[in-house]
């Protein structure tokens, strides 16, 4: 895939929440069932009750919401996102902590693209991506964020990653758009790239599914990594994410 068209979808994808912001996170609010899995990796990997996190893609925190009603105590935050919107609204939520907290606005894609750092600091216990490998153009990107991602981990610390299996349900398939419709054309695109509408707006997305066979080539070959979990959560099925836990070895 190209610079250019890497560019453009993920200028797709800002219009997109820039128009539908405050709608979207409106429906984002609730906490992910597939959750309660990463409850005992966590206590198993880490063995300890402090944990540090950075979660990138953190959209509106409801991550961090749902972590503080846990037995974990959190020692610090950091939450990265591109849409100012979804970050203003975790900002309001997150009044009166007792932990260290910061926000970071940051067009995710674009330093990927350039090749730079996410600029994070320190390295964490738990480093989380949910809700944003859909969102990265290109299969190279996608296995830069997470070896990148990786990185930020301190020994032993684990590395949880979702990925949308939009494509296999048929209620999704209603949503699909065709890529000349998003002004794009198919040859420009990956295999299982596709666009989805929204409401009634005329708002479009562009989101890539990652099946089974991707995740495993995306997460092989990570520097000190090692998988110790998988699982599929979420939805009437239970099956609407497919999670992935790697634990970075000492």
């Amino acid at each position: 895939m190209t610079r250019h068209t890497v560019e453009r979808l993920n200028q797709l994808n800002q219009n997109f929440y820039q128009t539908v912001g405050s709608d979207f996170s409106q429906t984002r609010k609730k906490h992910w069932a597939g959750w309660v899995t990463l409850t005992d990796c966590i206590k198993s990997a880490l063995n300890q009750s402090c944990i540090s996190v950075l979660d990138i893609g953190c959209g509106n925190g409801r991550f961090l919401s749902w972590l503080t009603t846990k037995e974990n105590t959190i020692s610090r935050y950091v939450g990265i996102d591109t849409n100012e919107t979804l970050l203003l609204e975790a900002n309001q939520d997150m009044q009166d902590t007792n932990y260290s907290l910061e926000l970071q606005k940051k067009d995710i894609v674009a330093m990927l693209v350039d090749e730079a750092s996410l600029g994070v600091g320190e390295k964490y216990d738990v480093v989380a991506l949910f809700g944003i490998m859909h969102h990265i153009p290109s299969f190279e990107l996608r296995k830069q964020l997470l070896t990148e991602a990786f990185t930020h981990l301190l020994p032993g610390g684990i590395m949880v990653v979702s990925f949308w299996q939009f494509a296999r349900f048929e209620r999704f398939q209603n949503k699909l758009i065709t890529p000349e419709q998003a002004s794009f054309r198919k040859s420009e695109l990956e295999e299982h790239d596709y666009f989805l509408g929204w409401g009634d707006e005329g708002a479009v997305r562009y989101a890539h599914w990652v099946g089974e066979n991707e995740t495993s080539e995306l997460t092989r070959d990570i520097p000190h990594s090692k998988v110790v979990k998988t699982w599929y959560a979420d939805g009437k099925n239970e099956k609407l994410n497919y999670y992935v836990v790697l634990q970075k070895q000492r």
